[in-house]
């Protein structure tokens, strides 16, 4: 018996890792058929190699923790349990502490070395239940941002669910950024936590500084050189010149450039705060895109947020991914949403020139991967051994290249949320905090709610139309000027583009749904007006510029 313990053990202790003697370790049973199948489109030699590039900023800033750190609660309970002892395992899942008698009992025959490996697992969980009731804040759980499906369906409104299902074959999507600041943090600003800032290095103005504050300074400085309020000058300069110069070149952002170069070319940023004309200074292109690389690697909070990196990558456990993503980008704070959209763009721009360049989605996922999802300290440190995290966090960025265009869209039953909400609002009650948008679904969910319609002013139903198609309804839009413009005849097929010719809109000018169960909308061009009509009978149809 005390014979094959210890070879159990020894076995199962086995870590899918990536070691400088076999970096290339993917065969491990221990990692699953569908991560295996995933090597065969990732270059892991250049995965690894940046990965170790991200980290070694990291190690300069924060001390090395000891080996029992670098493990969460629920990876030392695996392990206890593959190994052999999962009555100690099971010990501490029922909130027992894992006495040193425990042990003797159960490792009767090992060795010292061996006894002191569970001890030290032991130890830790020893702690974790110590220390449990002293909670800190921290970062939202995947668990709350997606939670089961039946927990979802407890919350569904089924009125307002019917009525959108009603509109999805033909309504076009409703981007986040057509939604008024209003709408957007009203659905999301519960689930926002503060960020944990990290200071700035003293030692440099600008590297290194966050995203937030680099774009206060571009809007107090020099806002006519922005190309968006929320992006900073240095990353649209940066783009701007690699879509003009790096698009042809060959392997850009894998190779690297020249390192004397890069530093000189850093210190030019440094000195200007990032305001430096590329083009102006002939610099190449390689140079630029290691100087874009290091820019995004050194922002204290990364682009994906420490509150969301982990969670981008575990949406591949869902079974709708991109929904998932899409919720995680809505979260972002506006200028982190701003940039990863630009950068996305670009991303995908540079690899629709691969037959050229050499760098198709999958070699971009692989070389930027490290630069966003490297999450810092001790979960980084362990990225750099877990091969099974590092092809994670390559094929969903993957996945976001290949969705781009489909990121920003808003769910319906999110929009749906949104415009129950705002009906409950009209009615008098509170929706402003997690608990209250609880109480209210509840009670609307039995029957002893019901939400309150804003009156239709603008709107008058037509039937018995004997026009073919019919008509189905007449519509007042409010002109650019602030006129009232003559009642306007919507029938299934006419879409929000009809009516902007209709009236002789210039192209500078949008079509917004105003009111009712929605602050503001952008409707988009194609979408079709009467599905609108019935979902939100209330509303005024305002015809404005961008907002």
């Amino acid at each position: 018996m005390s014979s094959k313990k210890p070879s159990v053990m020894m076995r199962s202790s086995r870590a899918a890792t990536v070691s400088s003697a076999n970096p290339l370790r993917h065969k491990s049973s221990q990692i699953s058929k569908d991560t295996r199948e995933r090597f065969n489109a990732l270059d892991l030699e250049i995965l690894l190699n940046e990965f170790r590039a991200v980290a070694a900023l990291q190690h300069d800033d924060e001390p090395e923790e000891s080996s029992s750190d670098h493990q969460d609660p629920q990876t030392q309970t695996m392990w206890l349990a593959q190994t052999g002892f999962e009555s100690l395992a099971k010990q501490y899942q029922s909130g027992k502490h894992i006495t040193d008698a425990d042990i003797e009992n159960e490792m009767a025959g090992f060795s010292d070395e061996q006894k002191r490996a569970v001890r030290t697992k032991a130890q830790f969980l020893n702690e974790t239940l110590s220390k449990r009731g002293i909670r800190k804040v921290s970062k939202p759980s995947i668990v709350g941002l997606f939670p089961p499906e039946e927990a979802m369906k407890q919350q569904e409104d089924e009125e307002m669910r019917q009525r959108l299902l009603s509109t999805q074959a033909t309504d076009a999507p409703t981007m986040f950024y057509d939604l008024s600041q209003e709408d957007q943090k009203q659905e999301f600003r519960p689930l926002d936590p503060k960020m944990k800032r990290r200071k700035a290095k003293p030692e440099s103005p600008f590297f290194g500084t966050p995203l937030e504050e680099v774009v206060q300074r571009d809007r107090r400085l020099n806002p006519a050189s922005m190309e968006s309020s929320e992006i900073p000058i240095f990353f649209t300069r940066t783009i701007s010149f690699l879509e003009k110069h790096g698009l042809q070149e060959e392997g850009i952002f894998r190779k690297a450039g020249s390192s004397a170069r890069v530093r000189e070319l850093r210190q030019r940023c440094e000195d200007a705060y990032g305001d430096v004309d590329f083009d102006a200074d002939e610099v190449r292109a390689h140079d630029v895109a290691a100087l874009f690389k290091q820019f995004l690697r050194e922002t204290p909070e990364p682009l994906l947020t420490n509150s969301y990196i982990e969670a981008f990558s575990m949406t591949q456990h869902l079974k709708d991914q991109i929904y998932g993503i899409k919720l995680l980008v809505m979260l972002l704070p506006k200028v982190h949403r701003a940039c990863l959209r630009r950068l996305l763009k670009f991303l995908v721009n540079v690899a629709q020139h691969s037959s050229i360049n050499k760098m198709g989605l999958a070699n971009l996922a692989v070389v930027f991967a490290p630069t966003l999802f490297y999450v810092h300290g001790t979960k980084g440190r362990q990225m750099l051994k877990e091969v099974e995290m590092q092809v994670t966090t390559a094929s969903t960025l993957k996945l976001m290249l290949e969705h781009h265009a489909e990121l920003w869209e808003v769910p319906n039953d999110i929009l749906a949320q949104i415009r129950f909400v705002n009906e409950s609002r009209m009615s008098g009650r509170k929706a402003t905090k997690p608990k209250d948008l609880k109480r209210l679904l509840t009670e609307h969910k039995a029957g002893a709610f019901k939400t309150s319609k804003a009156p239709e002013l603008m709107l008058q139903w037509v039937y018995d139309s004997p026009k073919k198609p019919p008509v189905e309804a007449l519509v007042s839009v409010i002109g650019p000027t602030g006129e009232v413009l003559p009642p306007i005849e919507v029938n299934e097929r006419t879409a929000c583009r009809d009516i902007l010719k209709t009236t002789n809109t210039p192209p500078i000018y949008h079509l917004y749904e105003c009111g009712g169960n929605i602050n503001r909308r952008r409707i988009n061009p194609r979408s079709l007006i009467l599905p609108v009509l019935r979902i939100n009978p209330g509303l005024t149809l305002m015809i404005m510029g961008s907002s």
